[in-house]
């Protein structure tokens, strides 16, 4: 409705939380809109706006006293809504013009067939090299296993291995593609003795064994040198000593073959 149609002492329809409700409007609000009373739970009401007022279903009974009679709310009639049409055949309505037609068992199986095969298809590789044997392999998917046995996991651009608890408890990994066969073991690198000069901790050991009393390490030094037991080029002899002795006796431990018995000095351990 509009503004000017609205009038105070008449009844409405109006929507009042959410419903439509019967009102009466009794004034206008000093908040803008109208008050009025909600004749179905006789509380008061705000209407806001002349947008929620419906239509007007009472009429007045004379122009002075103004006396409103208030008839109850007819209920619209839906809008009678059109019927669907049918599609397909005319004379089987209950058909349908675009049913899609089933597959028998040895037709799905070829469809999932190519279904898993271009996901195959699709699936990222990853390169790396097995922590356990050492060969190089390649995985479809993040997931495989080496030929080795180890169960690999991708992650990062890096191939890892994953943890079995017990070995082989990973079940349905797909076997993982060896690029190259792992390398023979190197040699571990050692100091040989060359010319019957021996390293600087066994001539160190082979002195105090023969002094049969703790040296420092510039004796030590001294007395190698004149045996002709060790040759060096360093600048600082014992200090590369003194160092050598200490990383014996921090790796080692009690397996170590010197011991320390003041500063700079040192004896064979018993």
């Amino acid at each position: 409705m509009k503004k000017r149609e609205v009038e105070v002492g008449g009844t409405y329809t109006a929507k009042v939380s959410g419903k439509l409700a019967r009102v009466l409007v009794t004034g206008e609000s000093r908040y803008g809109g109208w008050d009025a009373v909600n004749l179905d739970t006789k509380r008061k009401v705000r209407i806001r706006g002349a947008q929620r007022l419906r239509r007007r279903i009472d009429a007045p009974n004379g122009k002075d006293t103004g006396a409103t009679t208030s008839a109850p709310v007819a209920d619209e009639a839906p809008a009678e809504r059109p019927a669907k049409e049918e599609r397909g055949d005319a004379t089987l309505p209950n058909t349908v013009a675009h049913a899609v037609p089933q597959t028998t068992g040895q037709e799905g199986d070829e469809t999932m067939g190519k279904r898993k095969s271009k996901k195959q298809a699709k699936a990222k590789t990853y390169d790396g090299v097995c922590k356990s044997c050492g060969r190089t392999v390649r995985l479809l998917g993040t997931k495989g296993r080496c030929e080795c046995g180890q169960a690999l996991l991708a992650r990062g651009g890096r191939v890892t291995r994953i943890n079995e608890h017990p070995n082989g408890c990973v079940k349905g990994l797909p076997e993982a593609t060896t690029l190259k066969a792992p390398e023979a073991p190197k040699p571990k690198r050692g100091r040989k003795p060359a010319d019957g000069k021996l390293s600087g901790l066994d001539a160190a050991a082979q002195v105090l064994g023969e002094a049969g009393e703790p040296l420092n390490t510039k004796e030590m030094v001294k007395r190698m040198l004149d045996q002709g037991l060790w040759e060096t080029q360093g600048k600082t002899p014992a200090a590369t000593i003194y160092a050598a002795i200490l990383r014996e006796i921090q790796k080692k431990g009690a397996e170590a073959r010197f011991e320390k018995v003041g500063r700079g000095t040192f004896a064979l351990a018993k």
